[in-house]
């Protein structure tokens, strides 16, 4: 797997490539992504001027900063090394901590936005000193990179920093498809799955201590309802009201959503107009379903 990033002075991208080069995921990325992408590029491929994005600059003193040996090796043990601790206070007002190498000068560590970076492995390629080992830290996740060479100077085309056209073209789609979920008309169809409710597709009773959600995109998946021909019935299941408990104790199954209630009771009752609007529910929740949950109008 190759992993490919670019910025093109505007936009950051970046792109999974199988060996055959083909584009297997990739992304334009937030405003956040794409100034992390430039800050780290600009550390290591060229001299910053920190006036134009830090009001301030402060170094905090020199403190001994807690490093980890190679992750891919046996040998897990952690070692120190002495550091500047520099803060910068950027002009959106939030802060970065960059602490720099005392005796080699390099960037050993970087704090910002949530997620700490850890550069070691430095090398001399002609005559400047790379990290060949980057370790990324999040609050719930790191992941460690094994850098295994660099290209100084190497021939490129304006193409090369530019995003690839897929790339574009998606963004493009996905613009579409979130003002399509802008619209109160198409919110208002799909509220039967938005709404919050105790209820998800797949389970047979209320939960009544949980915490009231949207529904949860997998479940509808995995429930069958989004397949096409076989699939209405069980998107009939989870649209229509439905009942639990026995004798006395039988109560709604799904009482805080939005029902189909003027809907029959039994699938093979349906009218033509009441089976093809299920089916115009099934073609929203395939085409839209992915984009409802990164808009959090649906559960993952």
């Amino acid at each position: 797997m190759l992993i490919r990033s670019g910025f093109d002075g505007s936009r950051g991208w970046t792109i999974h490539e199988a060996k055959d080069g083909r584009i297997r995921s990739g992304s334009l990325l937030s405003d956040t992504e794409t100034s992390a992408l430039r800050i780290g590029s600009e550390f290591f491929f060229g001299n910053r001027d920190w006036s134009t994005i830090a009001t301030r600059i402060d170094h905090a003193g020199q403190v001994d900063v807690e490093l980890d040996a190679d992750p891919t090796l046996p040998s897990r043990q952690k070692y120190t090394r002495p550091c500047h601790k520099i803060i910068f206070t950027m002009r959106s007002g939030t802060q970065e901590v960059h602490f720099f190498d005392v005796e080699m000068g390099v960037l050993i560590k970087n704090i910002a936005d949530g997620r700490t970076i850890l550069y070691g492995d430095y090398r001399e390629v002609q005559g400047m000193l790379w990290p060949f080992l980057m370790t990324y830290r999040l609050p719930a996740q790191s992941q460690t990179l094994k850098i295994t060479g660099f290209e100084i100077n190497p021939t490129l085309s304006p193409e090369d920093f530019s995003p690839p056209q897929s790339l574009i073209d998606r963004e493009i789609e996905n613009a579409r498809l979130r003002s399509r979920l802008d619209s109160p008309d198409m919110r208002a169809r799909l509220q039967l799955f938005t709404t919050p409710g105790r209820w998800q597709p797949g389970t047979v009773k209320t939960d009544p201590n949980a915490e009231p959600r949207p529904m949860s995109f997998d479940r509808i998946k995995r429930s069958g309802a989004l397949n096409k021909g076989y699939g209405l019935q069980a998107l009939f299941q989870i649209v229509t009201p439905r009942t639990q408990g026995q004798g006395n104790r039988i109560r709604p199954l799904d009482d805080m959503r939005p029902k189909l209630s003027a809907f029959p009771r039994s699938f093979n009752r349906l009218s033509p107009d009441q089976r093809r609007q299920l089916e115009e529910l099934q073609d929203l929740l395939n085409t839209l379903g992915p984009m409802m949950v990164e808009m959090k109008m649906l559960d993952p």
